[in-house]
This record gives C-alpha cells, sequence and structure tokens, in this order.
C-alpha cells in the first residue's frame, strides 16, 4: 500500500426524499430552482450551511426578481415546503421547513474535553445547556439548526457563546461583508480574536442580549 494521504471531506449535498413528493405539487421552473438552491444551500456538507437572502437566491436560480418572488409565495404557502425567518440586522431568509423541531433534536456529546461523558447528571446538564448555544446559534445569529448542532458538538459551549458576541459586535461595527451566520460559523472554526471597536457589555443599558434573550441563551442548567 502506497502512503495514506487522509480522509476528503464530504463535498454536495443532501436532496431529502420529500423532494421527488413535491415535484408534482412544482408548476413553473423557477418554483424548481428556487426550491433547489434553498435545498442546496442549507443541506449541503460542511460548516457552511445556512438560509438564503431573496437576493441570494435570485443570483444562484438565476431567475428575475418577481419570478422568484412567485416562486416562494407559492413554496410558503399552499406548499408549506420552506419558511420564512427574520434576519439579523433587518430583512429576511428562507430555509427548508423541516420535520424535526429543535426540542427533538438528538445531540451527540461533544468532542471536547470540557465535560465528564462519565455522569448522567453532567450529561442531562450538558444537553440543556447545549439547547441554550443552539438557540444563540440558530435565533441569534442565523445559522441553521444542523450547522448549530454541529458546532456545540465540536467547541467548548463558553468559546461559542464569546464568538456569537464578537460576531454581534462585527455587525454592529459595519466589518461583515456577507452574513452574520458566515462570519460567526467562521469566527468559531478559525478561532478569531475580538473585532475592531469591540468592548464586552454586560446586562447593563447597553447590551448584546434582552433579559430573555440572556436567560435563553447564557443562564446554564442549576444557575439562579
Amino acid at each position: 500500500m502506497s502512503k495514506f494521504d487522509g480522509f476528503s471531506l464530504p463535498e454536495g449535498t443532501f436532496l431529502p426524499p420529500e423532494f421527488s413528493q413535491l415535484l408534482p405539487e412544482l408548476r413553473t421552473l423557477g418554483e424548481v430552482k428556487v426550491l433547489l438552491v434553498i435545498l442546496s444551500e442549507y443541506l449541503k456538507a460542511g460548516l457552511d450551511a445556512r438560509p438564503l437572502s431573496h437576493d441570494e437566491i435570485q443570483e444562484l436560480a438565476g431567475l428575475s426578481r418577481g419570478t422568484v418572488n412567485a416562486a416562494l409565495q407559492r413554496l410558503r404557502s399552499p406548499l408549506q415546503c420552506i419558511k420564512r425567518i427574520g434576519a439579523p440586522g433587518g430583512g429576511y431568509r428562507y430555509e427548508p421547513r423541516l420535520r424535526q423541531s429543535l426540542e427533538s433534536l438528538k445531540f451527540r456529546l461533544p468532542m471536547h474535553e470540557s465535560w465528564n461523558h462519565d455522569h448522567d447528571h453532567d450529561q442531562t446538564a450538558l444537553l440543556d445547556d447545549m439547547h441554550g448555544v443552539v438557540n444563540l446559534l440558530n435565533e441569534k445569529c442565523g445559522v441553521s439548526l444542523r450547522v448549530a448542532q454541529d458546532i456545540v458538538a465540536r467547541y467548548d459551549l463558553d468559546v461559542v457563546r464569546r464568538h456569537c458576541e464578537y460576531a454581534l459586535c462585527a455587525a454592529e461595527q459595519g466589518l461583515i461583508r456577507k452574513t452574520l451566520a458566515a462570519y460567526v460559523v467562521a469566527s468559531i472554526r478559525d478561532n478569531w480574536g475580538p473585532p475592531l471597536g469591540w468592548k464586552e457589555r454586560g446586562k447593563g443599558k447597553e447590551r448584546w442580549f434582552t433579559d430573555e434573550e440572556y436567560e435563553k441563551f447564557f443562564k446554564k442548567p442549576g444557575e439562579t
């Protein structure tokens, strides 16, 4: 055997079996192209999967704005196969409607060593904490649920929280070229430092999170 060069990273996208069930219901080429673009970006392998803005769908599908509008409207209702979510900083993004809810996701335990995997009590607390960080990535930063799951399994949760704060600061300073989701994923993956103008904020008058968000994203199990 010659020298082993290592494993290849997976490339490509997963096309759900339900797509073939929807095909007879898709009336126009625009609807097919828009749905394929949304699925291909959201379900592709790697840490870059994300929901798409209207402009991104229009560019990737090569369609006019009116055609994209008509396709999105019908895909959302009556077909109900995609959903529209609010994007950080305003506007909307589009992603597939998934069968699984966040509450039903089955997390794999983290690969890092910041938790002892031998005690059931620790594991229960860890999974609760992971749900909070997935909520933070998904709801506040626009990261897809599948990518958020992968992140919380690979990285220390407090580190992920800190990078989310870095990303929000960068967005406020106008330093993000693409999307907040892409920025925070790259920041976590490449361990970026704080952005220009970084200033840590607590729960005072000027803060990154409301009381409700702080409770949901940052309060760890057992804290009062």
